[in-house]
């Protein structure tokens, strides 16, 4: 898949394939293959079905986790794994929390390491003897979630690389541990009793992209959900709120990409800002004429402009927010889906040399923050979370980059509602392939890199809280920083983009 590409296929035909028969590629020894069948990435969808719910931040109806205890079993390399798994529990299985890292768990071994990679450095190889984690759950789906529409699988964060199966029909293949993955589980799902098997593997090429100085876990460490689409449905969102040069004014631009099921003229997407439940603006937008995809489905966009006198302005002092929602209805207005955001009016720039927001100099107190939890390891809450937050501020920080990676969706919600200023940090860290900059100057490992960084924006650029986009974090300097260093300026001048 090109990184690059931001459209995929209205549905997935999916083939019945054992464990063994896909294994034999080893997708994982290969740089170029950085997924397989995996979605386009979109900023978090929850499916709403009325303004009111998108309004309250109510639990979706088309939404349900997967959370919760499923089975397990850890292999010493990926063709120990048997075929048998996509049937039934093998002998010996046993439970395992989700979300959660296997080495906290009681099994294989945790690995603190800075530098120095924590298996021989021979990119893009890694060793056979590679320990294989096997996960499975069984779950039921409505009827109406099959009849129509599509049955989205969403898995938040999985280190280092994982493949996945339905009922035996093969769903995917995705590295990168620190962003979300989705798939359409298309033909593969069916009302009733479904079957899902996760084959996780420690070490992956992406490995040696992730050589971050931090306890080395594995496993299924963030949220796994399911996702009920509409027919008719949005694929992408674009959320860019700006401000005039005296601020007197906001202007926010929308614009969604749609999938539908057949043309139809009388499909209408209503956006609307809303200040707390009051309603400050709102348009009724259709799009053109919709092309057809090469699988018969259509694709179109829709573009909307609301503007706001004297808007209040987002600060991480005064972390002010308004809510756009998009609802995506037929010709009597009645929603298909409505999603919603917090959307925040503040504009960054670097003056001089002094960066500031809002037009006044900021003075940077910040942290470098890792995911980590002392018995939890990566699979960090959302209580824990918040306890960051109140720490910081408690402290009088005002800033958090990620280091040295994308983190949990629920950190930039947080952050935006809160008050805190965000790094946001590609998944790449490579100091221990020497010499210095060899991956970052090496075309075969740019499709990688362009993901990682590619996909953190299309997930992210919507918060306001991130004021700073990163590269990743000692890789040396090489034509891969250089093109995605203008990718991401042509796509949001708005915002600063460091590398260190």
């Amino acid at each position: 898949m090109n990184a690059f590409d931001l459209k995929g296929p209205a549905m997935t035909l999916l083939k019945p394939l054992s464990i063994s028969t896909v294994l034999a590629a080893r997708d994982w020894q290969n740089p170029a293959v950085i997924d397989r069948q995996r979605l386009p990435m979109h900023a978090p969808f929850h499916g709403w079905t009325t303004i009111a719910d998108a309004l309250a931040d109510a639990d979706s109806p088309t939404r349900a986790s997967l959370n919760g205890t499923w089975r397990f079993a850890l292999y010493d390399r990926p063709d120990d794994v048997p075929d048998g798994w996509l049937d039934r529990d093998p002998t010996g299985a046993t439970a395992m929390p989700v979300p959660s890292n296997w080495q906290c768990e009681g099994f294989d071994t945790p690995i603190y390491t800075n530098v120095t990679y924590p298996f021989p450095v021979d990119p893009p190889r890694v060793p056979e003897d590679n320990p294989t984690g096997v996960y499975a759950c069984d779950f039921a789906l409505e009827t109406t979630w099959c009849d129509s529409g599509q049955v989205e699988l969403c898995f938040d964060g999985v280190d280092s690389a994982f493949y996945v199966w339905c009922n035996g029909y093969f769903i995917g293949y995705a590295q990168d541990s620190r962003l979300p993955s989705f798939f359409d589980l298309g033909n593969a799902a069916r009302a009733g009793k479904n079957r899902l098997v996760v084959v996780v593997l420690r070490w992956s090429a992406g490995s040696y992209l992730e050589d971050q100085d931090m306890w080395r876990l594995s496993g299924i460490f963030r949220d796994v959900t399911l996702h009920h689409r509409p027919a008719n449905r949005l694929i992408q969102v674009s959320i860019e709120p700006h401000l005039t040069h005296d601020r007197s004014r906001g202007e926010l631009h929308v614009s969604a990409s749609i999938a539908l099921e057949h043309p139809n003229p009388e499909v209408r997407a209503r956006v609307a800002l809303y200040d707390g439940q009051t309603r400050v603006g709102e348009t009724v937008v259709s799009p053109g004429t919709p092309p057809v995809d090469a699988n018969g489905g259509h694709d179109d966009r829709v573009i909307a402009t609301l503007t706001v006198d004297e808007p209040a302005l987002w600060s991480a002092e005064v972390p002010h927010l308004y809510r756009t929602v998009i609802s995506l209805e037929d010709g009597q207005g009645q929603p298909w889906q409505v999603e919603a955001f917090d959307t925040g009016f503040r504009d960054v720039a670097i003056r001089d040399g002094v960066l500031e927001i809002n037009g006044k100099p900021l003075l940077v107190r910040g942290v470098n923050r890792h995911e980590h939890d002392e018995r939890r390891g990566h699979a960090v809450t959302t209580a824990s979370m918040i306890e960051d937050i109140r720490l910081l501020k408690q402290n009088n920080f005002n800033a958090v980059r990620t280091s040295h990676y994308p983190n949990h969706p629920e950190w930039y919600r947080l952050c935006d509602r809160y008050g805190l200023y965000v790094v946001d940090e590609a998944n790449i860290e490579t100091h221990g392939v020497k010499p210095m900059g060899r991956l970052s100057d090496d075309p075969d490992w740019l499709p990688a890199y362009a993901a990682r960084v590619t996909r953190m924006f299309e997930r992210d650029a919507h918060h306001a809280c991130v004021v700073i986009w990163s590269l990743g974090n000692e890789s040396g300097h090489g034509a891969n920083h250089d093109a995605l260093y203008r990718w991401l300026k042509s796509r949001d001048p708005s915002r600063p983009v460091q590398y260190e």
